[in-house]
């Protein structure tokens, strides 16, 4: 592979380990988890607010410069990435150091460094200003990634699949409805994110929560357990279920929908 496209895929593995939060286990996991793993949670690979790969690929090939700097430049136009990195600079430092070792030896089995950098910053820093979040936020950030799935679910039913398996990562594929409803999306969990700089701590719900709010949401044990087993799932089912879990929270009182939706937007393992 040449190194622009070395660099547009390092790009995408950050982005994506920041804005997704680390994939859950399949063996194992948490009732968290296992929700996680349906909402391998939405604050998606928006590598420079939605800029396609394409587009990324020929500015990173057209602009001059160090390409670690270059795509650290592209990191820092992401959407909440941004705003986390411009609070705490020696994310920026991290981030380069990161790059240039991976371009200087790639790693051959296992994760790549930038991605599991990615995964420390939102450990670090996003999932416990998320938690903060208050109720009318949270709320509004999972209400966009509902509307996102069940605009899917009318025109993109594999899109949908894989938005609920693993985040909008083909954002380019989105039709002009879709591209507006994802950029809705984007603001508001920025949003959420600025509105729990200055919220009270909230301690991440336990798993028994969690269980407890999809039950009253309406789900059986049957259908968590299967939730779990998303990926097996045709791509109809799939897409069902990520639009019925994204719909959850909006279906119990604010304060119990906003619970749910805290836990969704910060899933982690």
């Amino acid at each position: 592979m040449d190194q622009v496209g070395i660099i547009v895929g390092i790009i995408a593995g950050i982005a994506a380990s920041v804005l997704l939060g680390r994939r859950p286990a399949a063996a194992g996991a948490s009732l968290g988890s296992r929700v996680g793993r349906l909402a391998v949670i939405v604050l998606a690979a928006a590598v420079a607010g939605g800029v396609t790969s394409g587009a990324m690929h020929y500015f990173l090939a057209t602009s001059s410069g160090n390409p670690a700097d270059r795509a650290v430049k592209e990191l820092l136009a992401t959407p909440l990435l941004r705003l986390v990195a411009t609070e705490h600079p020696e994310i920026q430092v991290r981030m380069r150091e990161a790059i240039e070792a991976e371009l200087k030896s790639p790693t051959k089995t296992g994760p790549k460094r930038p991605f599991l950098l990615g995964q420390k910053i939102r450990q670090q820093y996003i999932n416990p200003v998320l938690m903060r979040a208050d109720d009318r936020s949270a709320l509004a950030a999972i209400r966009k990634s509902y509307d996102l799935a069940a605009h899917l679910q009318k025109t993109n039913v594999a899109l949908c699949r894989d938005f609920g398996v693993t985040g909008m990562q083909q954002w380019d594929k989105l039709d002009r409805i879709g591209q507006d409803i994802y950029q809705q999306m984007l603001s508001a969990q920025e949003d959420a994110y600025r509105n729990g700089k200055t919220g009270a701590a909230k301690p991440a719900p336990p798993d028994e929560e969690i269980g407890k709010a999809l039950t009253e949401a309406g789900y059986s044990p049957a259908e968590i357990e299967k939730l779990a087993k998303i990926e097996t799932l045709p791509a109809a089912e799939a897409c069902a279920a990520t639009v019925r879990l994204y719909g959850a929270p909006a279906n119990l009182p604010v304060p119990r929908g906003a619970l749910l939706a805290r836990a969704l937007l910060t899933v982690d393992s």
